[in-house]
């Protein structure tokens, strides 16, 4: 345990390290996209801290592709050409998530609003097209855009305040900063694309970018969808890393997770299939941006975004064919000009168009909640704000461009911690304690057997459910004793230890 512990720390430590130089590096890129043209550069501090807020993930395993995996004939070769197709197409389908379901918000000031620090990861995860494009809409949408010039905050401090005071910039309200503020995704290199379906194309793809000083060899591959391989993991299957905060699980990430299941249940049989092969999605370092582009263009709260016409993506122009609101775009030629709400919409009609898959699943259900999500707005991140600031405001936080009031600015960010630490931690706690006593209560052998001697040993007096909703207050406002946390874990071990077991005995049922 102690090897174990060590281990980790110092996997940490190389992680921040990486991370730190990673941004550091980025200057360079953002001088060559001509998004950086300032000769002064400030950065406060070279270290990063993006490890601090790395999201929630999410692994959903196959029992019956592990089985296959342990029988041999589901062969590492296989099972790394059908994942990484089936990633692909699934990254199509991740603007469905930001903000819709899961968010992190966060006030950027205007003096905030510096390339180097705000777009720092970005450099390293769009290609110059997509990111001059991105960069555009979000200052323009930050209120940075005075008479067709953009004013960015690329001087000394007395210089950017004097900006700020005399165009009273706003600055802007993200949605979900972490997806930005974190690296998230890998871009391919022309030599070593990251899904392309070959054993080792992620070792070489580590090591060419380990070699300009973006990453390092020994650092797992950052994708926002990632195979978790038989060989390594014990089971087959793949895990989400887009996930930031939900603002209530019961209410969020219930839907996500099942969403979650259908996009890679569609997208999994259409590379078995052979419907979408992929000579279909190029591994090309543009066409991969292109559709990672608008990812963080919804992480962003940006609402449209530009697609080539000609794009050799065809799962993407299949997608296009969907939206019949496309039009071409003025400002760059050959391009289509694409609403974010309407390629959601288009996502969701995509994932119908497979009815039969749909009903195996149940998910009509969810579908169509998915899709109040996306016509009413009732997203995460106006939920989250509005915990925060009172229902109203948080509304207004994000649909105004202008920002409410100065008095606000500087008070929003200190009330989300607020929120974070206090309010949705209490969220959180009271469902997970409602949880674990509605699956206690519904076990088979809730009155019976070992596991329930061992519990009622533990508990004293009360059975388990009597226990739990005794100690809710006290665990809610941190003032339980150490003995009675520790009883606490006991219990919530005790039951997944059993879930585990039942698991274990269906697994053998498969097999058998």
């Amino acid at each position: 345990m102690g090897h174990l512990s060590w281990h980790s720390a110092q996997y940490m430590h190389l992680c921040h390290q990486v991370l730190s130089r990673s941004h550091l590096n980025s200057v360079f890129r953002l001088k060559e996209a001509g998004i950086l043209t300032s000769p002064l550069v400030r950065l406060d501090s070279i270290s990063n801290t993006s490890l601090a807020n790395n999201g929630i993930h999410v692994s959903l395993g196959s029992k019956m592709l592990t089985l296959l995996s342990r029988q041999g004939a589901y062969t590492p070769a296989l099972e790394k050409s059908i994942g990484d197709l089936t990633i692909k197409i699934f990254e199509h389908f991740l603007p469905l998530f930001p903000d819709l379901f899961s968010a992190s918000p966060w006030y950027l000031d205007y003096l905030d609003m510096r390339p180097e620090h705000v777009a720092g990861f970005l450099a390293h995860e769009l290609t110059n097209t997509h990111l001059r494009m991105l960069w555009r809409r979000w200052i323009r949408k930050a209120g940075m855009v005075i008479l067709g010039r953009p004013i960015l905050p690329d001087g000394p401090e007395w210089y950017e305040k004097l900006w700020k005071g005399v165009f009273r910039i706003p600055g802007i309200t993200v949605p979900d900063l972490r997806l930005v503020d974190y690296f998230v995704a890998l871009l391919s290199t022309p030599e070593s694309p990251s899904l392309s379906g070959k054993l080792g194309n992620d070792l070489l793809l580590k090591k060419d970018l380990a070699s300009h000083g973006i990453f390092d060899e020994n650092m797992s591959v950052y994708l926002p969808v990632k195979l978790r391989e038989f060989r390594k993991m014990g089971f087959s299957g793949f895990e989400a890393r887009y996930y930031s905060l939900f603002d209530s699980f019961l209410l969020d990430m219930v839907d996500a997770v099942d969403l979650q299941h259908l996009v890679t249940a569609y997208a999994y049989k259409k590379a078995l299939e052979g419907e979408v092969t992929h000579e279909d999605i190029p591994d090309d370092p543009f066409t991969e941006s292109e559709r990672r582009q608008i990812f963080f263009s919804s992480a962003l709260g940006i609402s449209t975004v530009n697609i080539r016409i000609d794009t050799p993506n065809l799962f993407m122009a299949q997608l296009l064919a969907l939206i019949h609101s496309a039009r071409p775009s003025k400002r760059y030629a050959s391009y289509w000009k694409i609403k974010v709400h309407d390629y959601r919409l288009a996502l969701l009609g995509i994932l119908r168009s497979d009815p039969e898959l749909v009903e195996s699943l149940q998910a009509e259900s969810l579908l169509d909640r998915c899709e109040e999500r996306v016509q009413s707005g009732n997203i995460v991140a106006t939920r989250i704000l509005g915990g925060a600031l009172g229902k109203e405001k948080g509304v207004r936080v994000l649909s105004r461009r202008r920002f409410l009031c100065d008095s606000l600015q500087t008070t929003l960010n200190s009330k989300l911690e607020l929120y974070y630490r206090d309010n949705l931690r209490r969220i959180h706690t009271t469902e997970a304690i409602e949880v674990l006593v509605e699956e206690i209560s519904s076990s088979s052998n809730r009155r019976s057997g070992s596991m329930w001697s061992i519990q009622r040993k533990i508990c004293g007096e009360s059975d388990p459910e009597s226990f739990l909703l005794t100690r809710k207050e006290g665990l809610l406002n941190d003032s339980l004793p150490l003995e009675e946390i520790s009883a606490l874990l006991a219990v919530t071990a005790l039951h997944l230890y059993e879930k585990k077991c039942s698991c274990a005995s269906s697994d053998t049922e498969i097999e058998t």
